[in-house]
């Protein structure tokens, strides 16, 4: 089993997934970090925050993320999520909606380490 913090709780997931992602989505039953790519890692879209820092979940190990404060998108405040959905909704088409997510956490994550 591998431990650490979701979205400001303790839980526990099996080590035997073969990234994140399957078990925020297979085992957790987190579904924001979408499977755009798995396990390239290239478009982005299950991109969340492991102490703060934007990484794509799909490429992130089991190991790495024991006692480690995982942030996906259901984790952030009303008012964090307004503001990036006012950013992303305007210029986006239909299709860039499934990577939305990610790239939301993406650009917090930027935020962040620039703030």
């Amino acid at each position: 089993m591998t431990t650490f913090d979701l979205n400001g709780r303790t839980v526990e997931a099996s080590a035997d997934h073969p990234h994140l992602l399957a078990a925020l989505r297979d085992e957790l039953r987190v579904t924001s970090p979408k499977d755009g790519c798995a396990p390239s890692g290239q478009c982005g879209c299950c991109t969340v925050l492991l102490d703060g820092k934007a990484r794509v979940a799909c490429q992130t190990s089991m190991e790495r993320v024991e006692g480690v404060a995982v942030t996906t998108v259901e984790g952030l405040t009303g008012e964090e999520r307004e503001q990036y959905a006012t950013a992303f909704a305007a210029p986006r088409g239909p299709a860039v909606r499934l990577l939305y997510p990610g790239h939301r956490h993406a650009g917090q994550g930027t935020d962040r380490q620039e703030g």
